[in-house]
């Protein structure tokens, strides 16, 4: 009787170090959020051509040019319908998280509509990836309309 005492005293002092307090999981969500950097996604927006280079940088630098030398072509093409386009332009884009991309210029409206009306039947567009979930990228774009 008197082991049996013992080893029950021995298995309820024992429950207690499985007595761990329970994770919160509205606490766990919080701390994970305050560490994730909003200002900065995991991956760039991309297109088949520049997915397939391994440099972070690169890829981006390839999809930039990308955009900037096909508004540049599209403009170009359509300078007779346009009164007055600047050497320089700063484009801006926004890329959603369907991989749908709008364009706004602070130039003119005229500029605006040839980009919405003529950009469309680009390459697919991948959009930014933030923690593996796809989501919308604003970025400004300069694009040199003056060539040498």
């Amino acid at each position: 009787m008197k082991k049996l005492s013992v080893i029950l005293l021995i298995i309820l002092n024992s429950c207690m170090f499985f007595n761990e307090k329970p994770i919160d999981e509205k606490e766990m969500l919080e701390k994970r959020l305050k560490e994730i950097n909003w200002q900065k996604v995991d991956k760039f927006p991309s297109i088949n051509n520049c997915d397939a280079i391994k440099n972070e940088e690169l890829e981006k630098q390839c999809f930039f040019d990308f955009l900037s030398q096909t508004i540049h072509e599209k403009l170009i093409s359509n300078k007779r319908k346009i009164r007055l386009i600047p050497d320089s332009l700063k484009v801006k884009v926004t890329i959603y998280p369907n991989g749908n991309i709008n364009f706004c210029t602070q130039n003119s409206i005229e500029i605006d509509s040839i980009l919405k009306v003529h950009m469309v039947g680009l390459p697919r567009i991948y959009p930014a990836i933030k923690q593996g979930i796809f989501v919308k990228s604003e970025f400004d774009l300069q694009v040199i309309m003056k060539s040498k």
